[in-house]
């Protein structure tokens, strides 16, 4: 199944539909306490617990998509009414380590993902249970880490090999989406969570947010495990730039063609220029616009 949430965050399956809202409302509810211009140590306490709580229902909704409500759930479902049923909450569903064990079968977690969601489950179980105090800056950075890993895994799960041009904007608002992308340390986890992704052939820099975590995905569709951008590999192709000599770092439309070229643009030195395909050796050949076009410096 597909994710449709949108901006009005209205799912079109029931039986999930409160999954999804709440753990969009925690993960929003959370970031805005994170990114706050008065974030403290009393704050950062519900900010983890909020997104904690949001990791753990979008993992629930990961097995939901993909196996159904009674992969969830102890006992059995109800067999009449069970929109009524789910609307009242009237099961009980596993806890999140059966969870967690469930998606990591589906989807085969690094150990660095099982490291982050469990840091973050400790500390969100020492608040509840044991009245901890808290470094702020350091549950920021918990939190920013495990959201660069699960929001891919647990909130997109099949959604990122279908390549429908969509973002983490289907889950957050803009706000707490410009502040989660542009945060250094989420960032950089995120190109982390891009190089050791099982099914990544390739990263790139991704054209969208700027961030070395563009992956070619064995599905043949490009994801960003930064700011959750996903397109069909045929939509896009990389060359080295002309200008400056970066590799892959022109970015180009290969469907769109004018006299067999394409026109990119360099994500480092922002140079537009041409890009084609030598007929003869087949290498991809980029050159600034408004030059003559040049012979294949390939063959």
């Amino acid at each position: 199944m597909e994710i449709t949430v949108g901006r009005d965050r209205k799912p079109t399956c029931v039986k999930y539909e409160r999954i999804l809202e709440n753990a969009v409302d925690f993960l929003n509810g959370g970031l805005e306490l994170l990114f706050a211009s008065n974030f403290s140590s009393q704050t950062a306490k519900v900010a983890v617990v909020s997104i904690q709580t949001s990791v753990e229902l979008l993992a629930k909704y990961r097995m939901v998509r993909e196996a159904g409500l009674q992969s969830i759930v102890q006992g059995k479902l109800p067999s009449k009414n069970l929109d009524q049923a789910v609307k009242e909450a009237k099961f009980s569903t596993l806890g999140f380590g059966k969870v967690l064990d469930l998606v990591g079968a589906i989807e085969g977690l690094t150990d660095d993902e099982k490291r982050l969601i469990n840091e973050l489950v400790n500390i969100r179980n020492d608040l509840v249970h044991f009245a901890s105090e808290v470094d702020p800056e350091s549950v920021k950075l918990s939190c920013v880490h495990i959201l660069a890993r699960v929001l891919s895994i647990f909130a997109l799960g099949e959604a990122r090999d279908i390549g429908e041009m969509a973002d983490y904007r289907l889950l957050l608002s803009e706000q707490n989406f410009n502040k989660l992308i542009n945060f250094d340390p989420y960032r950089a986890e995120a190109v982390d969570a891009a190089l050791e992704s099982l099914d990544a052939e390739k990263v790139f820099k991704c054209y969208m947010c700027g961030n070395e975590s563009f992956c070619l995905r064995a599905s043949e569709n490009y994801f960003c495990h930064c700011c959750g951008f996903s397109v069909v590999s045929d939509a896009i192709a990389f060359a080295a730039c002309d200008a400056c000599s970066s590799v892959d770092r022109v970015f180009f439309d290969p469907l769109n063609t004018t006299n067999n070229m394409h026109y990119g643009k360099c994500m480092d030195c922002e140079v537009k220029q041409w890009v084609w395909e030598c007929p003869d050796c087949g290498s991809v050949v980029s050159q600034v616009d408004g030059k003559a076009r040049r012979a294949c410096t390939y063959c």
